[in-house]
């Protein structure tokens, strides 16, 4: 029975594939500025998207940015808090997806 059971979750996992991993730079010294935002469709329509739930706009490519993130509704957003840790994580390593492969985080 863990046979099976084990065979079943690595065919399950083996239909997705794994993302690419490319960061362009690692960078530690950073200097950001953080723009709560309740409404992202002007900024999505800017830059061609579809739709946004966060953005990070480099500066340079030295760890300057600014992030674009969903306003807190309560201290334990959560949903507000993955975005967040998202767009730091592009400052940090670059950019790690393609441009619609962006939803990690959901609501």
């Amino acid at each position: 029975m863990k046979i099976l059971l084990l065979l079943v979750m690595l065919t399950g996992c083996s239909a997705f594939d794994a993302p690419k991993f490319k960061p362009t730079q690692y960078n530690t010294k950073l200097s950001l500025t953080i723009i709560p935002t309740t409404d992202f469709s002007v900024l999505a329509k800017k830059h061609g998207y579809e739709s946004l739930g966060g953005m990070t706009e480099y500066v340079d490519f030295k760890g300057k940015a600014i992030l674009y993130i969903p306003m807190l509704k309560e201290v334990r957003d959560g949903y507000t808090m993955c975005v967040a840790g998202h767009e730091l994580f592009h400052v940090i390593l670059g950019n790690f997806h393609d441009k619609d492969e962006g939803k990690t985080c959901y609501r």
